[in-house]
């Protein structure tokens, strides 16, 4: 069950990254770094952008979306952020601050869906964009090269893009429409090998996980409801799960391998277009609805909608954190959650 506001995280907007082992953690708001590593604790500001002058308001925080930070790889050394179309390097050593790339038109990517492995950093374009790219780099983003191009209007933006560790492979999941959701599959050197796609929503998905026999997923299906699938992998057959009520963005499996998932209140018909729900489950079947949330009274076309995540990192069911957005009384809150 959700606790209040989340004391020790009462200064950020967004959790990123948390390692209960370890008490580590960075999370964001607006242009605010927080930092928590080697029992080191403080705070870096990335360069004012335009809008920052609006930054004084959460609403206006939102409508301009100056809080919208994505945390593209970290290490020991080194933290990359992009935020505003510009991708930085944050050296933790000597606190220095790089711009190493502004993007055309992606201004931010979905939460958690870049990927390092390797000390190769990936991820790709996310809103319209006519040619979408993946972006690569093999220095902790101090340069960069296009990884990959797709074709003209192939599909509209990239969901995620992550690995597969046991077979050595990149998944990129594509979205939006039926036509253009799918699931392209790469080799550890970026030559694309596979895809899945059968003109429907089946592959339209930001939650996936690996396992040695088979891959899970969850779809992110705002027109009938999000559902669970497997595929096995001797014989790339697929078969449903489950349904869930609600579309799915963001999940996450706790290091006791509770799998724990949240719907967004975006513009649907078969269900409360309000409401925000969050699920467990200890077998992509059977899911317990544990609570529920309501979108606030902003417009979901200039202030979002209202959305759950999670960090990325180490934690038990015991010690789970989320994310709100656009949720009554919990907006850019961090709220801790016990199972």
């Amino acid at each position: 069950m959700p606790s209040s506001a989340t004391k020790k995280f009462i200064s950020i907007n967004r959790l990123h990254f948390f390692d209960e082992n370890y008490d580590e953690y960075i999370g964001t708001k607006n242009r605010k770094i927080y930092i928590k590593k080697k029992e080191k604790e403080f705070c870096l500001k990335l360069p004012l952008c335009l809008y920052d002058i609006f930054s004084f308001s959460r609403y206006l925080s939102r409508l301009f979306r100056l809080d919208r930070v994505n945390i593209l790889a970290h290490g020991e050394c080194f933290i990359l952020v992009l935020r505003q179309k510009k991708i930085f390097y944050i050296n933790l050593k000597d606190k220095t601050i790089v711009n190493t790339i502004k993007l055309n038109r992606t201004r931010n990517i979905l939460f958690d869906s870049s990927v390092n492995i390797n000390n190769q950093i990936l991820f790709g374009d996310y809103g319209i964009n006519k040619i979408n790219k993946i972006y690569k780099s093999n220095d902790n983003g101090m340069s960069w090269e296009i990884a990959y191009r797709f074709n003209e209007n192939e599909f509209k933006q990239i969901l995620k893009i992550t690995w597969d560790k046991f077979e050595e492979k990149y998944w990129v999941l594509c979205g939006d429409e039926i036509g253009e959701a799918k699931f392209v599959i790469f080799d550890k050197n970026f030559n694309k090998v596979n895809e899945f796609f059968d003109n429907s929503l089946k592959f339209r998905a930001i939650t996936i996980y690996f396992y040695e026999d088979e891959i899970s997923w969850i779809t992110n299906d705002p027109y009938s409801g999000s559902k669970s699938y497997t595929m096995s992998r001797k014989t790339n057959e697929v078969k449903m799960n489950s349904s869930i009520e609600g579309s799915v963005w963001y999940s996450t499996i706790t290091s006791d391998g509770l799998i724990i998932v949240a719907t967004v209140a975006e513009n649907i018909k078969f269900d409360n277009p309000g409401l925000v729900k969050i699920y467990s489950s200890n077998n992509f079947i059977k899911w317990k609805l544990e609570t529920t949330f309501k979108k606030d009274w902003l417009s979901k076309k200039f202030f979002r909608y209202g959305i759950a995540s999670f960090p990325n990192g180490n934690f038990s069911s015991k010690n789970v954190y989320i994310n709100f957005e656009a949720i009554k009384k919990h907006d850019g809150k961090v709220i801790n959650f016990k199972y």
